[in-house]
């Protein structure tokens, strides 16, 4: 039977590098039981497989330094190289079967079997950064998403998580990198436009200290924030304008009503002097008494407008205005500060209930509770005659009260059963 030194060059150089082969899958399987922590067994027939091809590689190559170098087959005692060739390639291809299983189980286990590296591969694979680091900033457990990341901001690798924190506090990061303080927190805005949120959490396990950086994506958070901060001052603004608008159209109204009121005096002046100066021209007699009262309503009507010029509490005036109509209005509580929001809306309030209860309840009485708290007034107003017939559906003067209301921070609410009652929450402290 030929020997395997005695058979081709061919075959002798064909085995030796298909066992090459097999001791290097053997080593992979090695490392790959001793990293994963697999089971001893396991572990120990991955060394011996090892350990045999390589084995098996010097003794067959032994022969190959003898046919092809010239070496002395005195120096090579233990070698297998004059065994026969049929079975040194049995040998070797039963260490490559055997090498390829070893390493498919070892992969296999791997990925089927939670490991020390499982943990590792799993933070990897997550979308935010995590580290873990002692109380020197030693990190003890990391992924590779916030070592990424630390290269980006600050240029540099994560090798202390202290002093990677301490850099972004005080600003040492790359140009084109942002840093805003959000509380104990970091915002880091980098420069592709993605924004970034660094928070730190302790944890104590088995007396020890141990501290967690995670890096989160809040891109999407934060661009919704900043467009509703920007819608929202942009409706202060609106609200702003809006009631400026309002308190401005208070004071044309006020001021047209005042022109009107002048006109009326101006045309009644223009007609009490022209008559009066026809009947001093005309010879035969005139209605002298006719005229002296014609001259005291006029000049009545000229104090009558200069006290409502001068008048400044508009709740008085319009509790006059109810009583000259049949309306007696009882005020019970606390006195609203005139010229306040409060006031006017207050104001706004009385009028419309008064119309409604003198058109719809035929009533002769209105009842005005005020209470306070310490940010709001509370306005309960109630009238007596009819009670509602139906559920009340606000009209043009209560839609315009409530819009009034709230517009000004407050709240309405209209009760129709038993009775008619409005109530009101409006803020304190508001000066028109």
């Amino acid at each position: 039977m030929t020997s395997f030194i005695d058979t081709s060059p061919a075959i002798c150089k064909a085995v030796v590098c298909i066992l090459f082969l097999v001791c290097i899958e053997s080593l992979v399987c090695a490392i790959m039981c001793a990293s994963y922590r697999l089971k001893a067994r396991f572990t120990a027939s991955a060394y011996t497989l090892l350990a045999v091809s390589f084995a098996f590689l010097c003794m067959l190559y032994n022969g190959v330094l003898i046919k092809e170098f010239g070496y002395s087959p005195d120096g090579f005692v233990l070698s297998a190289y004059r065994m026969p060739a049929v079975l040194a390639i049995i040998i070797t291809v039963v260490l490559a079967i055997l090498s390829s299983l070893m390493l498919a189980l070892s992969i296999r286990r791997r990925k089927s079997r939670l490991t020390s590296m499982s943990v590792k591969d799993a933070l990897d694979k997550l979308p935010v950064g995590i580290c873990f680091y002692d109380e020197t900033g030693l990190p003890v457990l990391m992924n590779r998403k916030i070592a990424q990341e630390s290269k980006i901001v600050t240029g540099k690798s994560l090798f202390n998580a202290s002093v990677f924190l301490k850099n972004i506090d005080d600003g040492n990061v790359l140009a084109g990198v942002l840093v805003t303080k959000s509380g104990e927190s970091s915002v880091i805005k980098l420069p592709n436009g993605e924004i970034r949120l660094y928070r730190k959490n302790e944890h104590k396990a088995d007396g020890k200290t141990v501290y967690e950086l995670i890096s989160e994506d809040i891109t999407e958070e934060y661009l919704l924030s900043s467009s509703l901060f920007e819608k929202n001052t942009e409706l202060a603004k609106m609200n702003k304008r809006l009631r400026e608008y309002g308190e401005k159209v208070t004071e044309l109204t006020r001021e047209k009503e005042i022109l009107e009121a002048k006109v009326r005096i101006h045309d009644g002046m223009g007609e009490l002097l022209l008559r009066t100066k026809k009947s001093l021209s005309e010879k035969e007699e005139y209605d002298k008494g006719s005229l002296i009262d014609f001259w005291e309503q006029s000049i009545k009507m000229l104090y009558e407008a200069k006290e409502d010029g001068d008048s400044s509490d508009e709740f008085s005036d319009l509790i006059s205005a109810a009583k000259d109509i049949g309306v007696t209005v009882s005020y019970i509580g606390e006195r609203i500060p005139e010229k306040s929001v409060a006031e006017k809306i207050l104001i706004h309030a009385v009028h419309e209930c008064l119309t409604n209860a003198v058109r719809h309840a035929k009533g002769d009485r209105l009842d005005v509770f005020v209470s306070e708290s310490d940010t709001h007034y509370e306005i309960k107003i109630k009238n007596n005659g009819l009670p509602p017939s139906s559920e009340i559906v606000e009209g043009g003067g209560l839609s315009s009260l409530r819009s009034v209301t709230e517009r000004e921070g407050g709240d309405m609410t209209v009760i129709s059963t038993p009775e008619f009652t409005l109530i009101l929450h409006v803020l304190k402290d508001r000066r028109l």
